[in-house]
């Protein structure tokens, strides 16, 4: 979907429940959303995944990670996802963004 014309670059607010890891979750979602929209993740430990997610983010046009609380994650998509985000069926999770 993320490279589907209908819906990339279009919500401004994609919500997830125990989806995937977080520098997965910012690929697949990040994408769907416009600039200005935000990501909203439950997830475990907010504070781990927010270290997690920060090279993903900001690959895919994210800002900062923030910890809403310790078990919410929020992404505010601050520029436009390159067109190779996300990559092919089963990439993210086999090789996430982790950044160096």
């Amino acid at each position: 979907m993320g490279h589907d014309a209908a819906h990339r670059d279009t919500y401004d607010l994609a919500v997830s429940r125990a989806t995937a890891s977080a520098p997965v979750l910012c690929e697949l979602a990040l994408p769907l959303l416009r600039v200005g929209g935000r990501l909203v993740a439950l997830v475990a430990d907010a504070e781990a995944d927010l270290r997690a997610a920060s090279a993903a983010a900001s690959a895919c046009g994210g800002g900062v990670p923030r910890a809403l609380a310790p078990g919410i994650l929020s992404i505010t998509k601050v520029a436009t996802t390159p067109e190779l985000y996300p990559r092919r069926a089963g990439m993210p999770a086999r090789r996430p963004l982790l950044g160096s």
